[in-house]
């Protein structure tokens, strides 16, 4: 799985615990170590926004940056997408003269497939989005 990795950014050289996390406009701050309290798939985000300074006071709690990340969502027509990532054995090249003989060489595949889809539920008034997503990884030490 690809995640939207938000945790690893850093806004004025500050850590973790003095940015602030905003998910569709909840804080997903972890209150006890900083960091996002969200791991999202990159194809669930619409918009990310990050602020490094001079926000209003409606973003309290940080003197780092906010990251405010907005997610799909349906509207008055249909409309869906689907993806699919792999990597196979064949893709991986193989070592013949594997530095630490001692150590065992690792192969792997992954394959991550899934799609999504969204639409009126009653127009101009309600609507759905849904998504379903496969993540496999298979490790083989040789």
């Amino acid at each position: 799985m690809r995640p939207v990795v938000i945790a690893i950014l850093r806004s004025l050289a500050r850590p973790d615990r003095k940015n602030n996390y905003i998910l569709d406009g909840v804080n997903t701050t972890d209150p006890a170590f900083g960091g996002s309290g969200a791991n999202l798939p990159f194809e669930f985000v619409q918009e990310v926004e990050i602020k490094t300074g001079a926000y209003g006071a409606e973003y309290g709690k940080a003197t780092g940056g906010i990251f405010n990340v907005i997610t799909k969502s349906g509207g008055n027509e249909f409309h869906g997408d689907v993806f699919g990532y792999g990597t196979t054995k064949g893709l991986v090249r193989s070592v013949k003269n594997f530095p630490l003989p001692a150590l065992p060489q690792m192969v792997f595949s992954e394959t991550d497939i899934g799609g999504d889809i969204g639409g009126p539920i009653k127009k101009d008034k309600l609507w759905f989005f849904c998504r379903l997503q496969s993540a496999t990884s298979h490790k083989t030490f040789i």
